[in-house]
């Protein structure tokens, strides 16, 4: 790999490490959903200081070349986040739901009081 593209490469994962952190910090991004991205900053300086590695680990798996490897485990990362993004939608669906019935409930026990 070029060493000018190991520059680019960890320039754009300390960009987008300190946009996380940023987000963060302005409170529009909470610290569970930051950790994944985070994480994907540090792989990028990985790869881009050792990008032997990831050829090799790309070649013992099968894959014809390292980008296609790259590309499906971008894909995977981005599947199950997705997968826990829905798995805490349908949580907090529930959960409202469940305090819609309580407030329901509560509002009727308030207009009962008030008919007495």
């Amino acid at each position: 790999m070029d060493l000018l593209l190991q520059i680019e490469m960890i320039v754009l994962a300390i960009f987008l490490m300190l946009f996380i952190i940023r987000m963060v910090n302005h409170h529009s991004f909470s610290i569970k959903k930051a950790i994944p991205w985070i994480l994907v900053g540090i792989f990028l300086i990985f790869i881009s200081i050792f990008p032997d590695i990831i050829a090799y680990i790309a070649h013992q798996i099968g894959f014809g070349f390292t980008i296609n490897f790259l590309l499906f485990a971008g894909l995977v990362f981005l599947f199950v986040l997705e997968i826990s993004d829905t798995s805490n939608s349908a949580k907090k669906e529930q959960e409202i739901k469940a305090l819609i019935q309580e407030v329901s409930l509560l509002k009727k026990e308030i207009g009962d009081k008030e008919d007495e």
